[in-house]
């Protein structure tokens, strides 16, 4: 991993830290930018590529946990885009 990775998501989890923090408590709807077949179904969410979900809670820097329909669990935020930022 290069520095310029490391800095590239370093100032993306930073954008959506300032998104989050400057919304009320309520959840936040990202879409899914790469598919997501986790290892561990009983924690993680299965998701397609533009896929809708909820941000439930961010506390995590890695993995967010989300709900997908009526189903929750944790997706890696690397992931995520704001619906808001997003250009089909």
């Amino acid at each position: 991993v290069s520095s310029n990775d490391l800095n590239n998501s370093t100032n993306y989890h930073q954008k959506i830290t300032n998104i989050l923090a400057a919304r009320p408590r309520s959840s936040m709807k990202f879409i899914v930018m790469k598919q997501y077949n986790p290892e561990d179904f009983g924690k993680e969410l299965s998701v397609e590529e533009k896929d809708i979900v909820e941000v439930l809670d961010a506390n995590m820097t890695e993995y967010w946990y989300c709900k997908k329909g009526n189903t929750e669990g944790f997706l890696p935020a690397i992931i995520l885009e704001p619906a808001t930022d997003f250009k089909a």
